[in-house]
């Protein structure tokens, strides 16, 4: 079995396999750490009892931004006859997506001023309808909640 590409510890860091020992023994130095020698470096039993949160054996791969901006176009690959029926479908679901993307960012940005917002100062209860303070409790509610218990008490 190969020792993984990258190791996350318990402690938050993340370290990257840098050299292999003559004797198949993985070294590993944190990222943050552009050059290190390899007698400070950490073997994989030693990350492990530090705690080990995750590891990955491979990388992903960066996409080439040339090659985002261009479609697959699907419609050149078929025949005309395939292609004649695939076309409004296809439109369709270019058409839904957009507006899906569309809604995506107008949502994104009604929760960012939701977000963005800090509640009134004089607020109203919900139970009694009586205005109170944010962040203290409803004295129209507490002094209904002290006479009922006054009433029970006092019947007794």
């Amino acid at each position: 079995m190969s020792a993984p590409l990258v190791v996350n510890t318990r402690r938050g860091v993340c370290w990257t396999r840098r050299t292999v020992t003559e004797g198949g023994i993985a070294l590993y130095a944190p990222v943050a750490v552009r050059t290190c020698p390899e007698f400070v470096m950490a073997t994989l039993a030693e990350l492990a009892a530090q705690g080990i949160t995750g590891s990955a054996d491979v990388l992903p791969v960066p996409v080439d931004p040339v090659a985002a901006g261009r479609g697959l176009d699907l419609l050149a690959l078929m025949d005309e006859r395939a292609a004649s029926r695939v076309s409004p479908v296809l439109a369709g679901v270019l058409d839904k997506a957009e507006k899906l993307r569309v809604e995506n960012g107008r949502l994104r940005d009604r929760i960012a001023e939701l977000e963005a917002l800090t509640p009134a100062e004089i607020q109203t209860c919900r139970v009694c309808g009586a205005g109170y303070t944010y962040g203290q409790p409803c004295a129209t509610c507490v002094f209904r909640k002290r006479m009922a218990a006054e009433r029970g008490a006092g019947g007794a």
